[in-house]
Formats: structure tokens, sequence, C-alpha cells
């Protein structure tokens, strides 16, 4: 099994000079109301794009950041290559982030999985 794009959801309230680090970001409405703010894509050192997307009030609950980004992409340089321990994978990934983007540091294991791909 090949895993490629994940993504998370953290219960994460995040302070306005936060986002406006993030530099010109998109104001868009999410599906059934409210909106959010979206830094379309930090580049790691490897080239790996992370997505970010930030609902600050999100259908009147709680505040959340998403992040969405190619797993093998963001650890190995290239999506093309088969991961087979997705424990270490992930405590890689861990350690990468915080370079990627201003945001609070994360620690993936406390994300809600809401998207897996797999081949």
């Amino acid at each position: 099994m090949m895993i490629d794009t994940i993504g998370l959801r953290f219960s994460i309230s995040l302070d306005p000079a936060t986002v406006h680090a993030w530099g010109e970001k998109s104001h868009k409405r999410a599906k059934g109301g409210g909106y959010f703010f979206r830094l379309f894509q930090a580049i790691s050192d490897k080239g790996a794009p992370v997505n970010y997307n930030y609902y600050p009030y999100a259908n009147g609950g709680s505040p959340f950041l998403y992040v969405e980004f190619s797993l093998p992409h963001l650890v190995l340089g290239s999506n093309v290559y088969m991961l087979f321990n997705f424990r270490d994978t992930v405590d890689l990934a861990n350690g990468m982030l915080p370079d990627v983007a201003s945001i609070p540091k994360l620690d993936l294991w406390d994300g809600i999985l809401t998207r897996l791909d797999v081949c």
C-alpha cells in the first residue's frame, strides 16, 4: 500500500497576528456559511507543497486549522516512493513541518485524520 496525501484537522485558535503573518491570504466562504483563511501552498525544503486552511468560525463551532500535504513528498522529496512504516514517517514529518510556515508547532499525532489517499 502506498500512502500519498493526508489531511488533518486540529482544534486550535490562531491569533490574528499569526494569520496576518501568512502574508497574502485568501478570505473565502466555506460551505454552509462562515469563512476561512487559506495559505495556498507553503513549500518545504524538499519542494513539497503544504496547504493550510484556518476556520476561525466554522458554522458556529470551535475554530480549527486544516493541514493537507503529500506525506512521501514532504519526507522523501517525491511521492513516487512507497512508505512502509507509517509511524516513523509521521514522526519525520513532525520534525519537518515547523520549518514550512509560520504556524504554531503541531504534533501530527494530535490531529484528526480527515483525508488519506492510498494507492
